[in-house]
C-alpha cells in the first residue's frame, strides 16, 4: 500500500485553548476527518501545542507521536496504527521542532527519510543547518538517497500572504 503523508499546522492555538491546556476535540476531529478522507497514513502537525497529560478521544483513528509540550516550538504526528509497522522513528536524530523516520516498503527494507518539522523564523539558519546534516547523517546511517521533508518553514513572506507585522 502507497504510504500517504500529509501536513496540517493546527494553527494558533495547536490542540489546545489559548489560555489553558483544554484539548480542541473538534480541532483533533476535524484533522483526523480530512487526514481519513485523503488517505493519509501519516499527518505531520507542526506546532501540535499537546501538552502531558493531555488525553486523546479514545476513538481517534490515529496515535500521537513527537513531544508533547503546550509550546509551539514542537512537532508531532498523527499516524494510523497499522500504519505503525511501516514507520521506524529515529530518536536519536531530531530535536523537539524535527522528527525523523524512515519508511519502509512492502519487504521492511529502508524506502525514504521522512523529516516533519516546524522550522525557526528564517533568519535562524542554524535550524537548515543542522536539519541536512542529520538528513547526511541518516543517509549514510541507513544507506539511503531520498527523503521526503514535510511540515511548516515558517516563512512569512509579504509577497505570499498578508501578516501583522509582529508575525515576522
Amino acid at each position: 500500500a502507497q504510504f500517504k503523508v500529509g501536513c496540517l499546522n493546527p494553527g494558533r492555538s495547536g490542540l489546545v485553548g489559548l489560555s489553558s491546556n483544554c484539548v480542541l476535540w473538534w480541532r483533533i476531529w476535524d484533522i483526523a476527518i480530512s487526514a481519513e478522507m485523503a488517505n493519509l497514513r501519516m499527518v505531520i502537525l507542526p506546532g501540535p501545542r499537546l501538552p502531558l497529560g493531555c488525553e486523546l478521544p479514545a476513538d481517534l483513528p490515529y496515535v500521537f507521536l513527537g513531544a508533547r509540550s503546550p509550546s509551539w516550538t514542537t512537532v508531532g504526528a498523527f499516524v494510523l496504527p497499522e500504519a505503525l509497522p511501516q514507520i521506524l522513528p529515529l530518536d536519536e536524530f531530531g530535536s523537539d521542532r524535527r522528527l525523523w523516520f524512515i519508511i519502509l516498503n512492502e519487504g521492511g527494507s529502508p524506502a525514504y527519510a521522512l523529516c516533519g518539522f516546524y522550522a525557526h523564523t528564517p533568519t535562524n539558519t542554524g535550524f537548515w543547518e543542522d536539519l541536512l546534516t542529520e538528513r547526511r547523517a541518516v543517509f549514510k546511517k541507513y544507506g539511503l538517497s531520498a527523503s521526503l521533508l514535510i511540515g511548516d518553514a515558517n516563512l512569512h513572506l509579504p509577497s505570499l500572504v498578508e501578516h501583522e507585522l509582529s508575525c515576522t
